[in-house]
């Protein structure tokens, strides 16, 4: 019943303006509209606030609320049909009427001889019974005839300036410190690897925003290595549970979440466990590979869920705040200082505490009513909420609904309150989305005019200020709400969500917003779809609705993403003419359909000031198509936009000539412009476009600069856009130079482009040269550069560069020299990528060693043979923030094209790799003079991949250190082993996985076998490749924790170990090793050392499985086939 006041507001509104065209009704009829006016007037003014507000104590007075609204939605069909009797029904162009609407036959019906007489009996009939239900309204409702609330609190939907205010930031310090001990406690019995951490208690209490501050805290952070966070109570069964864990965790198969599991220990909080038919197990089958220390945290209001998952358990009852946090916060989200002082700050505070106490020192309470007082500073209004009725009502009588909650919904507006009430048709857990909610308000007749602003803005306003009143939540354009208010919703609205108004008016012209199904998708939209001319907006295939016979009619359509321009009758441009209403994106095609600008010119484009985007796209074609470009001159031409048009992109055009709207300044308001595949365009556009932000340029193959060109003695007042943020210009092979830039520009790429030199950033010679804002900088495929002494990156002028953070450059094949002292200048880099650049080098300076600036995290030399070499590297001991480095060499035949003058790698000594203190992946492939790789100097290394590094000896250090290394994850390819000495495999008792591919080696050297007891951690060995292995040593036993052994491609390997196999290990695969597969199938001469392997795969199949033919077997029946 909740929407009836604001229903009954909006009905006697349209009968008034039904009764001021009094001109265009049946004789009569508006003296009864009068009187059925007078009638809801009467009830409205009296009975119809006190009746709302005793509903949810009494039955009797919703049972009369009931009949109340029945009459009302009975008056404003009525009204519909009134409207429709008067319109005209539509003639097709064969002459036949379109009938509107079927609905009229039933009440006015053409047979009826008297059909007003008929009309003015439905609504005296409707009076009546308005009439009966005042005489007989509930005897509690007659204590409050004639007299309305004193309450003056407003109600006038309004930006409110309320706080950020953080319900878990009050009183929570303690709970905090207590939950993060639970949480990182490392003296757990057992040391178990999963374990669970549940937050109990009762609905608004804080247990979603508690949730939420310890997973966010930095100490959580750093000692959990992947956390997830998932809404429990958005999955209805126990495999959407496990798909929502995948997805949190970025992942979309079991393998890849398993992964990354085996990485370290997890943080999973389930958020509102509240489903009693999750099956708990196999939702922890999917959490199988949990690390030592790995944790669940729940929240949650039944403890038994704890029972349920069978874990070990904790559990953290957190408990209301206490009076004075709860006062704090009402405080503050009431923003008491900002709006009260002196004495009235004084009352206000006195009475402000009171009504603190009354909250249970629930959060969400204390947000919610002190949203309500953040507008009001009126003392006898917040008097007036702490004397409410509500506070003493027994909890069975509010239907368990918090009172703090009910107060709040009473006191809404009531058009709001409709629209709030309808979302009782979603489930409490739903994300509304804003656009579809106002839309879905719309449609229903929900939202309230307002002079001079369109319906969808108003409809915006309301949810801005749900969310103001802490009655929805907005998170990333969606919005949720806390369960509780979800169920005060289904208290106050009972039943209305079956009989909301407005839904049985799907099909007439009064529709506002029409979603099609799936059932259009094989077949074109039918014609008489035009002749819902008050559509507002219309959801679904785009291509569809833009084929929409005469769609021009839809006059005030607000959206229309795509237009498909035909030269049928019914589908040309002139059909965009008078929909002066769309908004956002427009995408026009076909427009080579078009062949003069009169023709563009009848879509009036330059009249629809509310699109904020354009696309104006011509049928692709091929540069080498002789296509005529002057038609297209003059289309675009008559395209003209409006001015407000923030973002344009323009494809396949085949004019020469820029339009005079994108050089006089006139589109003042455009902040992103995209050309793609106009092959005959060359831009001119040079300081005209003072807003834009964004250019990319694509496929303009005749392109020869952007810009006009500078004369002398003009430079200081010539550079590109002032405001230009990002800058991208690929495939312009005629491009041949680019004017200064401004130091506004934060993105730059240039790939396949035809420059000679890099840009430089424009500066005043009056003036010092200012720093500019670029962060990302990508140079790709540019076969004329040839230097980067010169331009933007030369050493003179990288002290503008300040915050360059990116820097890449790709398969620039004639680029030969790196600036002076390299990059060492860019303070604030953080990723260096240099790729396939192939006669690309470093001069050493004198005296300098600094080629690389120390702020760098992330280091690539790939391809780069030339550039791979001591003199460069040697800058590495200045990164103490490097992360990550991966280089690779380039294959021999680049070296011999530069040997013998070329400088190679041929060390990185661990006196050098000690500075790298933040070093955790490093990768070193195709560096074939590389003799001493130091790793035992990196104490952070986590990660190691050596490839192809034939001559590297040695691993050894300097520095004299027997601590573990941390790391976990080492790959051997096509290197020898013999660099691995004993020292460091005893250093190696982190290490997880070892992979050891194609080394060359007989068998396993000495100082190997001898050190693989040290790998005490070690879970994962795989050995691929290695066709000159003849046997696995007896040592590999020793390896205390191996789990899976992966042994492919190692066909000398005639037998396992005479020792056996490591007694932890339960996965073991051989493929394509033929002499030992005959061995390990069942039977045979190494079966009993793999019997007690839980999972043993030989040539693909599991010979564990009894009904596995033998190897021989399945040759004989291979031969027989």
């Amino acid at each position: 019943m909740a929407v009836v006041s604001a229903f009954l507001q909006r009905l006697c509104g349209r009968l008034k303006s039904t009764i001021a065209a009094s001109d265009q009704l049946p004789l009569n009829v508006d003296k009864e509209l009068e009187r059925l006016l007078k009638a809801f007037l009467a009830i409205q003014v009296t009975t119809l606030e006190a009746a709302e507000k005793k509903q949810i104590k009494s039955k009797a007075v919703r049972t009369w609320l009931c009949e109340l609204k029945e009459a009302a939605y009975d008056a404003d069909d009525l009204l519909d049909c009134l409207v429709l009797s008067g319109q005209e029904p539509e003639v097709d162009t064969n002459g036949s009427m379109e009938v509107v609407d079927q609905r009229r036959c039933l009440i006015f019906n053409c047979g009826q001889e008297h059909p007003v007489t008929e009309t003015e009996l439905m609504i005296q009939n409707i009076r009546k019974r308005v009439q009966d239900l005042r005489r007989k309204k509930p005897s509690s409702l007659y204590l409050h005839s004639g007299r309305s609330s004193n309450l003056t609190i407003s109600h006038k939907v309004k930006a409110v300036e309320t706080t950020t205010a953080n319900s878990g930031d009050f009183g929570r310090d303690e709970d905090k410190e207590k939950l993060i001990k639970i949480l990182l406690n490392s003296d757990e019995p057992s040391q178990v690897n999963l374990s669970l951490v549940a937050i109990v208690g009762k609905g608004g209490v804080g247990k979603t925003t508690f949730a939420r501050i310890i997973y966010n805290d930095k100490e959580v952070t750093s000692y959990f290595k992947l956390k997830l966070w998932v809404t429990a109570s958005e999955s209805y069964d126990t495999e959407r549970l496990s798909k929502s864990i995948l997805s949190s965790a970025g992942r979309e198969t079991q393998e890849k979440f398993d992964a990354q599991l085996a990485e370290g220990r997890f943080l999973l909080i389930l958020d509102d466990v509240q489903n009693d038919k999750i099956e708990w197990e196999a939702v922890l089958e999917k959490l199988q590979l949990a690390q030592l220390g790995s944790k669940i945290l729940i929240t949650t209001e039944n403890e038994q869920f704890v029972n349920n998952m069978r874990l070990p358990s904790t559990s953290y009852h957190l408990k209301g705040l206490s009076h004075g946090d709860c006062w704090s916060l009402l405080r503050q989200v009431s923003n008491l200082e900002a709006v009260a002082s002196g004495q009235s700050k004084a009352q206000l505070e006195e009475v402000g505490m009171k009504i603190a106490a009354k909250l249970e020192g629930l959060p969400l309470a204390a947000r919610v009513v002190g949203s309500l007082l953040c507008s009001n500073v009126n003392l006898n209004d917040w008097r007036m909420i702490l004397n409410a009725d509500v506070w003493n009502s027994k909890p069975e009588k509010l239907y368990n609904i918090s009172p703090a909650l009910l107060l709040s919904y009473q006191h809404l507006p009531p058009y709001i309150k409709q629209c709030f009430s309808y979302c009782t048709l979603f489930p409490s857990n739903h994300k509304f989305n804003k656009d579809n909610s106002v839309q879905m308000w719309m449609a229903n007749g929900l939202i309230q005019p307002q002079p001079g602003r369109q319906i969808e803005d108003t409809g915006n306003q309301y949810l801005i200020y749900l969310v103001q009143r802490s009655l929805l939540q907005s998170s990333g354009g969606e919005y949720t709400m806390h369960s509780l208010v979800h169920s005060l919703l289904m208290a106050v609205a009972a039943d209305e969500s079956l009989c909301l108004p407005g839904t049985d008016k799907s099909s007439n012209q009064h529709e506002k917003t029409l979603k099609l199904s799936m059932s259009f998708s094989m077949q074109p939209l039918p014609k008489c779809m035009s002749n819902l001319v008050n559509l507002r907006h219309l959801k679904g295939d785009s291509d569809k609705i833009s084929r929409i016979h005469k769609l021009g009619k839809l006059k005030l359509l607000q959206e229309l993403d795509e237009f498909t321009v035909m030269s049928e009758d019914g589908h040309r441009i002139e059909e965009l003419k008078d929909m002066k209403q769309l908004r956002g994106v427009l995408h026009i095609s076909h427009l080579d359909t078009l062949n003069t600008g009169e023709e563009a010119m009848l879509a009036k484009m330059n009249e629809k000031e509310q699109i904020n985007k354009l696309e104006l796209h011509w049928s692709w074609h091929s540069p080498e198509d002789d296509i005529s470009g002057e038609s297209d001159d003059s289309v675009l031409e008559g395209l003209q936009p409006h001015q407000n048009l923030k973002e344009l992109q323009i494809y396949s055009y085949s004019g020469a000539k820029t339009p005079s709207w994108l050089q006089d300044g006139y589109l003042t308001n455009l902040e992103a412009l995209e050309f793609f595949c106009c092959w005959n365009l060359d831009l001119q556009l040079i300081g005209q476009l003072h807003c834009l932000k964004s250019l990319k340029i694509e496929h303009l193959r005749k392109l020869r600069q952007v810009g006009h060109g500078v004369c002398e003695g003009e430079e200081e007042n010539h550079h590109l856009f002032p405001q230009l943020r990002v800058l991208h210009l690929i495939r312009c092979p005629s491009l041949k130079e680019l004017i200064f830039l401004p130091t506004t520009l934060e993105e730059l790429k240039l790939e396949k482009v035809g420059l000679v030199k890099l840009p430089i950033l424009h500066h005043s010679k009056s003036t010092t040269p200012s720093s500019s804002s670029l962060l990302s900088l990508r140079i790709l495929e540019c076969h004329r550069l040839t230097t980067l002494q010169r331009g933007l990156l030369g050493h003179q002028n990288q002290h503008q560069l300040r915050v360059l953070e990116t820097l890449q450059i790709e398969e620039c094949r004639k680029l030969i020299y790196l600036p002076k002292h390299g990059f060492s200048a860019l303070e604030s880099l953080k990723l260096l990528s240099i790729r396939k650049c192939m006669k690309l080098r470093y001069m050493p300076v004198e005296n300098s060693t600094a080629t690389l600036p120390s702020s760098l995290n992330n280091l690539n030399i790939i391809d780069c043979p030339a550039l791979t070499s001591d003199s460069f590297l040697m800058g590495l001991e200045r990164l103490h923030s490097l992360s990550s480095i991966f280089i690779r060499g380039g294959m021999l035949d680049f070296q011999e094209e530069y040997s013998p003058h070329n400088p190679v790698l041929t060390s990185l000594p661990g006196e050098l790799l000690q500075h790298l203190k933040a070093l955790t992946r490093v990768a070193i492939t195709s560096c074939y003079e590389l003799e001493n790789l130091g790793i035992q100097s990196l104490e952070s290394l986590k990660n190691l991949r050596i490839q192809r590094c034939p001559n590297l000896l040695s691993c050894s250090s300097s520095v004299d250190n027997d601590e573990s290394l941390p790391l976990e994850f080492m790959e051997i390819k096509h290197t020898p082993i013999e660099f691995i000495n004993r020292k460091l495999l005893g250093r190696l008792t982190s290490l997880r996985e070892l992979q050891i591919v194609d080394v060359g080696m007989v068998t396993f050297p000495v100082e190997i076998k001898d050190g693989l007891h040290c790998l005490v951690s070690l879970k994962t060995l795989h050995i691929p490749e290695c066709t000159k292995l003849k046997s696995l040593p007896d040592e590999l036993a020793s390896i205390p924790r191996l789990e899976e052994l992966y042994l492919t491609e190692c066909r000398a390997i005639k037998s396992l170990p005479e020792k056996g196999l490591p007694l932890s290990l339960s996965m073991l695969v051989i493929e394509y090793c033929t002499l030992l597969s005959w061995r390990c199938e069942r039977g045979g001469a190494d079966w009993d050392k793999i019997e007690n392997i839980f999972f043993v795969q030989v040539c693909g199949l599991n010979v564990k499985d009894p009904a596995t033919p033998k190897f021989s077997e399945r040759l004989k029946f291979g031969n027989e086939m």
